[in-house]
């Protein structure tokens, strides 16, 4: 586990939340640990995609991934947080 990683109970929490591929025509990803990592790392350094560490795989399939999780609808668990209320600030 490099700097920066997600830890065992950061995964235990998130890993969980994360799409599965099963089905899918194309050879399915096995570590999704591994590419949300890099994910991680492209956002945290800025860097772009191609310059990516290779520990975390090819930077083109973890864009990709990345363009898919970005597409896919976010609905509210009925065990997760609960999306922000508005506040009036007009007192």
């Amino acid at each position: 586990m490099a700097r920066g990683d997600l830890t065992d109970q950061e995964w235990a929490i998130i890993g969980s939340l994360l799409p599965s591929e099963p089905g899918r025509w194309v050879r399915p990803y096995e570590d999704n640990r591994r590419s949300l990592n890099g994910m991680l790392d492209v956002l945290r350094v800025g860097c772009p995609w191609r310059d990516m560490h290779e520990r975390y795989g090819k930077g083109n399939s973890i864009y990709v991934r990345f363009r898919r999780y970005g597409l896919l609808p976010v609905t509210p668990s009925r065990k997760g947080p609960r999306a922000p209320q508005k506040t009036d600030w007009r007192r």
